[in-house]
């Protein structure tokens, strides 16, 4: 995997090595069925991991939490600043690693700094801006969910475009040229599609 990319490892994900699981069942996506498993429990599916990742290292945490979805327009300022509080307690928490310095990335979704189609501001910390640039200044780096159908690569119908690894990364490669090269693709995640082995567009790495 390119050293320029960010990935995200989730506890479970789909396992062709299952016996009895097929394409059919990666397409289901039933995450409660056998054929999804844990991803590190066993010195095999750790070893799936590493080599997916061999020449990388792990520098940061990955914090996501989907909770303010909740939040931003169905409550007061102030549990949306409690809120806020709580995530920038775990980038102090990170700060206190002893060696080296741990990074600390947000998922955000396109839509927190709004209600309907109002701005909503809320002044934390100094600053009076919408919830999502407040994330944006509490953590190291974030990424951005917006419409599935839109930016999804998995084989579904609702799928846009090429739906395949190789169509993945050449989205990636041409960041440069829709005005977002300082953008870092991140892949959303190990073993959802990106090395699932769930059909021959998205084998195993």
């Amino acid at each position: 995997m390119n050293n320029g990319y960010a990935i995200y490892v989730w506890r479970d994900g789909y396992d062709p090595t299952i016996p009895g699981c097929s394409q059919s069942d990666f397409l289901n996506w039933d995450k409660h069925s056998k054929c999804f498993t844990h991803t590190w429990d066993t010195h095999s599916r750790r070893q799936w991991l590493w080599n997916t990742s061999a020449d990388e290292k792990f520098d940061g945490v990955a914090v996501n939490n989907e909770a303010y979805a909740s939040l931003k327009c169905h409550s007061g300022q102030s549990e949306q600043i409690r809120y806020l509080q709580n995530l920038n307690m775990m980038k102090t928490e990170a700060m206190k690693q002893v060696h080296g310095h741990l990074l600390t990335h947000y998922s955000v979704s396109w839509h927190w700094g709004r209600c309907g189609s109002t701005q909503k501001l809320i002044t934390y910390n100094g600053k009076t801006q919408d919830a999502v640039r407040h994330m944006v200044d509490i953590f190291d780096s974030i990424d951005v969910q917006g419409d599935p159908c839109h930016t999804t690569f998995f084989p579904s119908s609702c799928n846009k475009g090429n739906h395949t690894e190789a169509g993945m990364f050449d989205v990636f490669d041409h960041f440069k040229n829709n005005g977002i090269e300082q953008a870092l693709p991140c892949i959303h995640y190990f073993r959802g599609i990106y090395s699932s082995g769930g059909n021959p567009d998205w084998p195993i790495l």
